[in-house]
């Protein structure tokens, strides 16, 4: 499936040549319920919650994509005000199913309420196993703009820099186009001397007719 990934103007060219992408960590994001869509029946459960998060993102992050590069608040929000790029992936879903196991590749679901969590139930591995999934693919509405899926990553088959971590891109998880914001300073061919020739490169504008960004047909305007 493609998906595509938001990413400022100062990221590009570190993703681009070193062909990787920096992996989130849900305590840094900018979702304050993040791994958290949950109504706790008291304060020391909640807290019991958000420090197993914490201990979580230890060994585990994720990639946030989108289904929906036209989006102009995507580009704003995670494109640096359409000053950066949008990368966009072909994902090998299959890839990232495992036999016995959770899907690594999911997609986000949206809701208008938390959900009442059960703290007892806990104690049996299956229903805390859901609870997980849950909160690993459920956010607030008021991120339905994003049509987010996520590739969750161990963080051990990641390349770390300090504190960061990042994904190579591979054989599942394959760069197909480079589209550049309106407002981006890079040319076509910084783009494709970082990663490649044979990448294509597009220029994304505002649409004439619509509440979208579209793809840059004039030739000239081409960055």
């Amino acid at each position: 499936m493609r998906l595509f990934k938001f990413i400022g103007a100062q990221h590009v060219f570190e993703s681009l040549l070193f062909k990787r992408i920096k992996v989130s960590k849900p305590t840094e994001v900018n979702d304050p319920f993040e791994f958290c869509p949950f109504s706790f029946p008291s304060k020391l459960k909640r807290r019991a919650w958000r420090q197993g998060i914490i201990k979580a993102e230890k060994e585990t992050g994720f990639i946030s994509f989108s289904t929906n590069w036209e989006s102009p608040a995507l580009w704003a929000n995670y494109a640096e005000n359409h000053k950066g790029a949008c990368l966009e992936f072909e994902v090998d879903q299959d890839a990232f199913r495992m036999p016995g196991k959770s899907p690594d590749l999911v997609e986000v679901t949206y809701k208008d309420e938390l959900r009442e969590f059960n703290y007892n139930a806990r104690k049996d591995p299956s229903i805390l196993a859901e609870y997980v999934r849950y909160a690993l693919a459920t956010k607030s509405k008021h991120w339905e703009y994003e049509d987010e899926w996520r590739l969750l990553v161990n963080l051990d088959d990641c390349f770390a820099k300090g504190s960061l971590h990042f994904r190579n891109f591979d054989q599942n998880f394959v760069l197909k186009k480079v589209i550049l914001g309106y407002r981006s300073e890079f040319s076509s061919d910084e783009i494709r001397g970082a990663f490649g020739s044979a990448l294509i490169v597009e220029t994304a504008r505002p649409a004439f007719n619509s509440y979208k960004m579209t793809k840059q047909h004039a030739e000239s305007m081409q960055k």
